[in-house]
């Protein structure tokens, strides 16, 4: 079992870079403290936003689609894992909810920034559209999607920050609501693969995305990031990507 888990790893991120792991704990009053005396908030500038939204989803995507549906194929993975219809549904489903996965997380920020900074929610819809749209665009090349799929994906991915920003932050746990059944309906479907558990996938995520919420709010540094919001010349630039390695 931990072979097969360790393969399904390396699948998820043989395109996506590593997503480090999440702390489940809650930041205690002494940490808090020293973090606020030491100034250690790492994300205080567009690549770092767009490094981090990257990570957040390529998680979201490692947990809620390829660890689900070897959970939920069981004995059956090594079968299915040999099965080529299947991993290609399982190759076009991590990369459509990948897009899914970066407008929860993009849309968590937001939340989060909303709180903290002084601009109006739209300027900060904005910056964050910008840095999801440059991590869209560093992926064109690399998807099982349709080029063209992907385009309209990246655009719509902005599109949907600036409408969020146009209402009331919703709570963290009712981001995922809103475009689940989509995310759901996209996860592979096989014959020897057990029944999909559509509530039990939505509360995780929720699970998940509540614990980025809080990582996000003391990693991020408003402060810095206020420079950026407003700024037209400011870069979202990812790292620079090694080329995918050829699909079997």
């Amino acid at each position: 079992m931990s072979n097969n888990k360790e393969e399904i790893k390396k699948l998820a991120h043989r395109d996506f870079r590593d997503s480090s792991p999440i702390k489940i704990e809650k930041p205690k009053l002494w940490q808090r403290i020293l973090l606020f005396l030491r100034s250690n908030r790492d994300i205080s500038d567009p690549r770092a936003v767009s490094v981090y939204l990257d990570h957040r989803a390529a998680f979201l995507v490692q947990k809620s689609v390829l660890e689900y549906t070897r959970y939920r194929a069981g004995r059956h993975w090594p079968v299915l894992s040999e099965d080529r219809a299947f991993l290609y549904a399982l190759e076009k489903a991590r990369w459509s909810n990948y897009a899914i996965a970066l407008d929860y997380v993009s849309e968590m920020a937001l939340n989060s920034l909303r709180r903290k900074s002084k601009h109006p929610p739209q300027e900060i819809a904005g910056f964050l559209g910008k840095c999801a749209n440059t991590i869209m665009q560093s992926y064109g090349d690399m998807t099982a999607m349709p080029c063209e799929e992907w385009r309209k994906m990246t655009l719509n991915t902005r599109y949907r920050l600036r409408t969020a920003a146009m209402v009331n932050a919703r709570p963290v746990q009712d981001i995922p609501a809103g475009r689940f059944s989509e995310f759901f309906e996209n996860l592979p479907i096989h014959c020897k693969l057990g029944g999909h558990d559509e509530l039990t996938l939505l509360n995780s995520m929720r699970v998940h995305l509540s614990q980025m919420h809080d990582e996000f709010r003391w990693r991020s540094d408003a402060y810095a990031l206020e420079a950026f919001i407003v700024s037209p010349t400011s870069s979202c630039a990812q790292p620079k990507r090694e080329p995918p390695k050829p699909r079997h």
